[in-house]
This record gives C-alpha cells, sequence and structure tokens, in this order.
C-alpha cells in the first residue's frame, strides 16, 4: 500500500522541516528575548547609584577607597567593556561576589542554598494549578452551555 502512494512519505518529510524549521526559529526567538532582557537588567543595575555597591559601609569610605573598589569591580571601566566582561562571566557561570547580602559569599553558593525551596515551591504551584485546571476544565466540558460552566469559566481565569 505504501509503494502505491509514494507522495506521503514526502509529505511527512516537508512537514518535519517545516516543524523543525519553526521549533528552530522559536528557539532563536527565546535566545534573542533572553539576551535583551539581560542586556535591559544589565543596564538598570549600572544605573543604579554606586552607595549600593557598598551598602552601609558607604558613609565610612573615603573618595579613594570608593574608587579603588570601584575600580576592582570593573565598574570603571567604559560600559561596552562592562557588558563584554559580564557576559563572559555569565557563561562562565561566575555571577562574582555578594557585597551587601552576605558580603564575600558567592552568588552561585546563594542562589544553590536557595533553589531546593524554590523548586519545591514551583512544583507544588504547578501541581495545584494543573489539578484545578483540568478539573475545572473537564467540569465545563460536561456541562457545557449550562449557567454553571460560566461559572467554572470565570473561576479558571482567576490568577
Amino acid at each position: 500500500m505504501g509503494a502505491l502512494r509514494p507522495h506521503l512519505a514526502f509529505e511527512s518529510k516537508q512537514k518535519g522541516r517545516i516543524i523543525m524549521k519553526y521549533y528552530v526559529t522559536r528557539l532563536l526567538r527565546s535566545f534573542m528575548t533572553l539576551m535583551i532582557v539581560i542586556t535591559i537588567v544589565f543596564l538598570l543595575m549600572r544605573m543604579m547609584p554606586i552607595e549600593g555597591y557598598f551598602g552601609s559601609s558607604f558613609d565610612k569610605l573615603d573618595a579613594g577607597q570608593i574608587e579603588a573598589k570601584l575600580k576592582n569591580l570593573g565598574l570603571l571601566d567604559p560600559l561596552p567593556v562592562q557588558l563584554k566582561n559580564f557576559y563572559i562571566n555569565l557563561l562562565k557561570g561566575d555571577f562574582g561576589q555578594s557585597i551587601t547580602y552576605r558580603p564575600k559569599v558567592d552568588i552561585t553558593k546563594i542562589l544553590g542554598d536557595k533553589l531546593i525551596t524554590s523548586l519545591r515551591f514551583g512544583v507544588a504551584s504547578l501541581t495545584v494549578s494543573l489539578v484545578l485546571g483540568l478539573s475545572l476544565g473537564i467540569l465545563m466540558a460536561r456541562y457545557k452551555g449550562k449557567e454553571h460552566a460560566m461559572l467554572w469559566g470565570q473561576m479558571q481565569s482567576l490568577p
């Protein structure tokens, strides 16, 4: 039967290419969006007043100490150089050290400590939303066209 319709194999390959092109395009767009967001956050952080880089110790430092610290952090470099260094460190997984939250502790260590808790909350919220969403969807399908379905539809759209 397959020999009688060879065009089906061609159509299947065409669909596969179209789907692959779609996924690659989506992946590239997602990557570009991520890069734009990261760059915007970087630029916003650079607009922060310099006092924020020192925490409560800013008032105790003289101008020379402040300039030395800013130079050590690379904040006196031109903005394109700072952005390049930021992306290079980001690709290495080096997020630097905390200055104010937990001084001189790697950011990756701080994030790692919080990761388990974040994952637990994420899984719990996903479970609750799936159970409620599927249950309300089934009820809406069962009572389609009745007043109950409208109420469940409105409940499903709640955040």
